[in-house]
């Protein structure tokens, strides 16, 4: 299972719209949603958001090939996809993403309960959990 964080800037005056569009996903549009992102190979999506001096919007995929699942999501002309990357153009700026490079994320540590730290490069720990 893989996964994937990236983070987008979000507009000036634009967090409350952010949380409408999840409500508006959690509630209307559920179905469409849980349909889409299965049939794009994941497994899991996350929706976080950071406020500070830059509010961020920061997406986790997991998945089985979630680099391709996320080239799809890119790709997809399905109309739910549509509609939710209309939405998404007046709330985050996603102008950075080059449509032949996608969505440049590096795993660079990882921690896990059960197997200690690793990182990029390494499969596995590197340093075993504390006693």
């Amino acid at each position: 299972m893989g996964s994937l964080a990236f983070a987008f800037p979000i507009k000036s005056g634009k967090l409350e719209a952010l949380k409408r569009l999840a409500q508006e996903l959690h509630d209307d549009r559920g179905q469409h949603e849980h349909e889409r992102r299965a049939d794009q190979g994941l497994s899991r999506l996350k929706v976080f958001l950071q406020t500070g001096q830059h509010d961020m919007m920061v997406v986790y995929l997991e998945g089985d090939d979630v680099v391709a699942a996320a080239a799809r999501i890119l790709r997809d002309d399905h109309d739910h996809e549509q509609w939710l990357l209309s939405k998404l153009e007046g709330i985050v700026d996603y102008a950075h993403l080059a449509e032949d490079e996608g969505v440049q994320s590096e795993l660079v540590f990882d921690w896990h309960g059960e197997h200690g730290t690793a990182l990029a490069e390494h499969e596995g720990s590197t340093q075993g959990p504390s006693s």
